[in-house]
């Protein structure tokens, strides 16, 4: 069951509750608090109160629609396992209100006693012991906790990991908060429609979405709804690595569990590909075709960077430059930043291409498949579209499948199969969620698709000319 949106937080509240060495945090959705609620701080994680009282992963290649089955990766450190097949789309539920009267607090640790303090001429109580140390953000928070004192030893919760399947949801259901910072960037659309269809299959998640369109604030305020929402935990996909520490130390103090994206978090279990080893498939690609043309005369490497995104856009856009210079070992890097803007992209490198020499050949890659097609349309604006090679990156089905084969400069893209990252996504949150001991770090299969192997990797796909 996937329900879409969440009601925002009531306005109604008149009176800001603020007493040395302690951050109260409010958010409920109908009426202020009514007389005879107590307030508990608990070991500096967030104590949630109700009147009634508290309550604590392309046909025979190895990375797309394979059948199901383990397989390590080649990285001790990370957890890798085959995806499994794409089956059809959730339908999307109406929201569900919230009902619930419910406010948040963090306490000092260096707090002792708390004095009276009056909300709507109401006394209300708080007293919170001393604890020795104070949580730093993020880096220093603990990790978070589950309602769960034991795990069901009857599931092995590892083995479904990039293979979902129903045995996986035990005798419960969960409920789960995905953030994503766009509801309409490629990528972000096909992860969420993955995010549904497992759902779907499981037949025991529900999931809300809330967008933070890559503002950090926003990304707090979506964490404070799912608390307030009582989530059993979230999913969150950050493009800014600014974005993540705020929300995921709203989470963890609320002892709801995360499983992120992108952005990697302190104390998370990360779903992620293989930044450097994607960049360097990209640029080994490019060399390989530069050769091919059996050129004489200057060859550059243009790459479209954005490191804003932390260090996965770090690695990615290092992964190109080593490629390239693995493979040639004469050709000379030029990088700019993005800022992953499309315009910034199309001016910064228009600037650079118009100093290219008339016999020089530019080899062309970037943070995303977007910026990459703004690049290739900046070597049109200075006339030299006929001397360029580009290679798309995270590539997605169909827009940037669309890029590749309408315009013959492109060689091929870096595919990243968004559709597939749910199932290592939602399965790992429920293992969290049960306390299971998994891995830390999990690896979704990715893989270059050369332009003349569209139609082997996504059989359904047709090019528009």
């Amino acid at each position: 069951m996937v329900t879409v949106g969440a009601n925002v937080i009531d306005e109604e509240l008149t009176a800001v509750l603020a007493l040395p060495g302690l951050h109260l945090d409010v958010a409920w959705q109908a009426r202020a608090l009514r007389s005879g609620t107590s307030l508990n701080a608990r070991k500096g994680q967030i104590a949630r109160v109700t009147r009634e009282g508290p309550k604590c992963t392309w046909c025979a290649s190895p990375w797309h629609r394979p059948e199901r089955g383990g397989q390590p990766s080649e990285r001790p450190q990370y957890h890798s396992v085959q995806p499994a097949h794409l089956s059809e789309t959730a339908g999307q539920e109406p929201p569900n209100a919230l009902d619930q009267r419910t406010f948040h607090l963090t306490a000092s640790r260096k707090a002792s006693r708390m004095k009276f303090t009056k909300i709507r001429n109401r006394t209300v109580q708080i007293v919170a012991t001393a604890i020795v140390g104070v949580l730093a953000l993020s880096a220093c928070t603990a990790p978070a906790t589950t309602d769960n004192d034991t795990v069901d030893s009857t599931i092995d919760y590892e083995q479904y990991i990039g293979n979902p399947d129903p045995a996986i949801c035990g005798d419960r259901e969960y409920r789960f908060g995905y953030n994503t910072f766009s509801d309409t960037e490629e990528f972000a659309v096909q992860l969420w429609e993955g995010i549904q269809r497992v759902a779907d299959e499981l037949g025991c998640v529900e999931v809300t979405k809330l967008s933070d369109n890559v503002d950090p604030s926003v990304a707090v305020q979506n964490a404070q709804i799912f608390v307030q929402q009582e989530v059993d935990g979230a999913l969150l996909f950050n493009v800014l690595e600014a974005a993540g520490p705020g929300q995921v130390q709203v989470l963890q103090q609320a002892g709801i569990p995360s499983v992120t994206i992108v952005v990697e978090a302190t104390n998370e279990t990360f779903v992620t590909n293989d930044d450097t080893a994607d960049g360097l498939s990209a640029g080994r690609a490019l060399g390989e075709a530069y050769l091919a043309l059996d050129h004489e005369g200057p060859v550059y490497g243009l790459i479209g960077r954005f490191d804003g995104q932390g260090v996965t856009g770090v690695n990615r856009m290092d992964g190109i430059r080593d490629g390239l210079e693995e493979t040639l070992s004469e050709i000379e890097i030029l990088e700019f930043e993005t800022n992953a803007d499309p315009p910034t992209a199309q001016s910064g490198a228009a600037a650079v291409l118009s100093t290219i020499p008339a016999d020089g050949i530019v080899l062309m890659s970037g943070i995303n498949g977007g910026i990459v097609n703004s690049m290739l349309q900046a070597a049109r604006q200075v006339g030299i579209e006929d001397r360029v090679l580009v290679a798309s990156m995270a590539t997605v089905n169909p827009g940037g499948l669309q890029f590749i084969c309408q315009n013959p400069e492109y060689i091929g893209g870096q595919a990243f199969f968004p559709e597939n990252w749910a199932d290592y996504m939602i399965p790992a949150l429920i293992a969290r969620v049960n306390g299971a001991d998994i891995g830390d770090r999990y690896v979704v299969p990715t893989g270059f698709i050369g332009r003349d192997d569209i139609a082997d990797v996504y059989p359904e796909f047709v090019c528009e000319l």
